[in-house]
């Protein structure tokens, strides 16, 4: 089962987050330098963290850093296609908070053996797209996305 088929609590309750182990060891594997920078509710959580500031609260996993290019991007993992009907509200606002010109912001989908690299655009259009809608068991709505 992937991360984002399960509430929070359940993925709390796991030792480990699948999709950014997938990141990880894809960045490895392709000589790129990552640095978490987001929250971790595996190592860090924080009592009544969804009251803080929607701002904090999704602020970027990562920062990463490609030497051979010397350029750089906040990322966002993603163990899931299932993507919130509000972070695709927020999208235009998540990338002007947390991307530049110099270092975009851009979503990595980490999902079995599969990494997907997207900008905030191409996931809007992906959501937009999207057919599949469900709801999870705290009444937020998504859409699984096709790409």
């Amino acid at each position: 089962m992937s991360d984002g088929n399960q509430s929070f609590k359940e993925r709390i309750g796991t030792p480990s987050n699948t999709g950014e182990q997938l990141f990880r060891a894809y960045c490895d594997t392709q000589g790129l330098n990552y640095y978490r920078f987001g929250f971790d509710e595996k190592h860090g959580f924080i009592e009544r963290f969804y009251l803080l500031n929607p701002i904090l609260r999704h602020v970027p996993d990562y920062v990463v850093h490609n030497p051979k290019t010397d350029k750089s991007a906040t990322v966002e993992v993603k163990g899931t296609l299932n993507f919130k009907e509000y972070d695709r509200e927020q999208l235009t606002t998540y990338e002007a908070n947390y991307g530049s010109p110099e270092v975009p912001y851009l979503y990595c989908f980490a999902i079995g053996k599969r990494i997907i690299w997207q900008t905030p655009k191409q996931v809007a259009e992906a959501y937009d797209w999207s057919t599949t809608i469900g709801t999870w068991t705290d009444g937020k709505r998504y859409r699984t996305l096709d790409i």
